[in-house]
């Protein structure tokens, strides 16, 4: 059986959101609950067998999360599970679930629709269990790199759903009020280590890193725990969908630097139209050109580079003054200039802004 409690971002009209508290020190992650507190609780309807009340609390850049279940028949195979999402984060952001059963945090664990967690989040949290007699307590932290996307700016809302499940495949118990919410402090944001570009709306963690995304949801901005190379900058930006140059079939270069000097890389995403003996008008190439400088990187340009209306880019021409030309086999040439920190289209003499 699953019993729900839903902790959710605040939507327009609803009351002013409580803030999740901090705690005074780090919590030890080992079940048990007497250093838990200062936390924000909540509790599901209670019933005399089956009842949970969640915790949440926040200490320096980590995300502490609690059940402690009502259960006097627990067994090994009964799991709780903390998802996480922020709803300001833009319309492509999605949660991510934490399971944890009896003994700790289950590293791999399939969800159901587009909810899934990358692994290296799952690593870097850190959870605890402790069986009673009547029931179970459960503690997760989860640094800042592990959460889903957040807001760049503004205030964090935090939706928090924490569920029990009995056994594998019960049924579901919901107890989930929409109208409820909780905010991270804005210390987490700003304890991140690097400034946030001003046009970047929302933040995600990713192994060896941090991406920035634009209003459009196209990654705009790049930080590395490392000086970034051409490899970094692409498992950053497309860390499960890049496309290889070769088996696309494009030839990119990647000895292009800006006027001034900083390398570019250019990183491919989407689906090769070309495969098989048609061109499948449903499918593109797209890339992504970004500038490095040290640990960041930034989007330069976001343009295709294999359609069925152009063809595939074969001839990139950069000139040392920062005037582009990019020639494709349908036979058209695409022309851009260097506006000092992006490309700029240009055609007839005339800049045509391409954000």
């Amino acid at each position: 059986m699953w019993l729900s409690l839903f902790v959710t971002a605040a939507v327009a009209a609803a009351p002013k959101p409580p803030l999740i508290p901090t705690l005074s020190k780090p919590l030890v992650i080992d079940g048990d609950w007497k250093d838990f507190s200062p936390a924000l609780e909540r509790k599901a309807p209670a019933d005399p067998n089956l009842s949970l009340t969640s915790r949440v609390a926040y200490r320096k850049g980590t995300l502490y999360l609690g059940a402690r279940v009502v259960d006097k028949s627990v067994s090994d195979a009964s799991e709780v599970k903390f998802t996480l999402f922020f709803a300001d984060a833009g319309v492509t952001a999605t949660g991510y679930s934490f399971h944890v059963g009896p003994q700790g945090l289950v590293q791999s664990k399939p969800e159901e629709g587009t909810l899934t967690t990358p692994a290296f989040a799952l690593k870097l949290a850190t959870a605890a269990a402790k069986k009673s007699g009547q029931g179970l307590d459960v503690e997760l932290s989860v640094p800042a790199r592990a959460l889903p996307r957040f807001s760049a700016m503004g205030t964090l809302g935090l939706t928090v759903c924490t569920e029990y499940q009995h056994a594998a495949n019960g049924p579901v118990l919901a107890a989930c009020n929409p109208a409820e919410a909780a905010l991270l402090p804005q210390e987490m944001r700003a304890g991140l280590g690097f400034k946030v570009p001003k046009d970047v709306v929302g933040l995600e963690g990713r192994e060896g890193g941090w991406v920035g995304f634009a209003a459009l949801h196209f990654v705009n901005f790049v930080w590395g725990d490392a000086p970034l190379t051409a490899a970094s900058v692409g498992a950053l930006v497309a860390p499960d969908d890049a496309v290889v140059p070769e088996k696309a079939r494009l030839p990119i270069p990647t000895d292009l630097t800006t006027p001034d000097h900083k390398p570019l890389v250019i990183v491919l995403t989407g689906a090769d139209p070309f495969e098989g003996d048609e061109c499948h008008n449903e499918r593109e190439v797209r890339m992504a050109w970004y500038v490095v400088n040290g640990r960041t990187a930034f989007n330069v340009l976001e343009w295709p580079a294999s359609s069925c209306t152009l063809g595939k880019a074969m001839r990139f021409d950069l000139s040392e003054d920062g005037n582009l030309a990019i020639g494709y086999t349908q036979g058209n040439t695409t022309h851009f200039t260097w506006s000092g920190d992006h490309f700029e289209r240009s055609e007839l003499g005339k800049a045509v802004t391409t954000w």
